[in-house]
């Protein structure tokens, strides 16, 4: 059967201008069924609405967000990677530095996709810049640490000391709580 609020969202969207694959893509991106997407499209293009409820389609229509459900938590956090923290650890010495700025690139990414406020990873590239470096670093290590804490509840102003501290000994601390959190 159909989801008519998948017809709406779609018929919602294209209407503001949004091209059909650009709302379909958008939809699987954000965790629902290509078929049910699929069925959704075709519904959408062949019959016209017929709810008459007004209050609803006022309310609908009032939104700029998404008025859809979400995907449910577990499929959020099936987007997060699971990697073992002594190999997170070693690959930190083995490269002299480089693995542990892949590692939060990935890591941070993984945990945006994953709805949580982390840091964004291009912001790493600023590290280049000196001086600049030093107070993007501690901010982006911050939000990050923050980030952990809305995943798995772990205390973020620990995690912080840790990673200014002991840099390495964060990145694992921080992988096994991102370890527990995955499926």
């Amino acid at each position: 059967m159909v989801r008519q609020d998948l017809v709406d969202y779609i018929k919602k969207n294209v209407a503001k201008g949004y091209s059909i694959d650009y709302v379909q893509n958008f939809l699987i991106k954000h965790g629902f069924n290509a078929q049910e997407v699929g069925e959704a499209l075709k519904a959408s293009e062949n019959k016209p609405r017929q709810d008459n409820n007004s209050l609803a389609n006022a309310f609908a229509a009032s939104e700029d967000k998404p008025y859809l459900a979400q995907p449910s938590q577990d499929q959020s956090r099936m987007q997060l990677k699971k990697r073992e923290p002594l190999i997170v650890l070693l690959l930190g010495f083995v490269t002299f530095g480089i693995y542990p700025l892949y590692w939060l690139a990935s890591t941070s990414n993984e945990l945006r996709k994953a709805g949580k406020s982390a840091p964004n990873p291009h912001l790493l590239w600023l590290l280049l810049i000196p001086v600049v470096n030093l107070i993007v670093m501690i901010l982006f290590i911050l939000r990050y640490c923050k980030a952990i804490k809305e995943l798995t509840n772990h205390s973020s102003v620990l995690l912080f000391i840790i990673f200014l501290l002991i840099f390495p000994l964060g990145m694992s601390l921080s992988q096994i709580e991102i370890n527990k959190a995955v499926p």
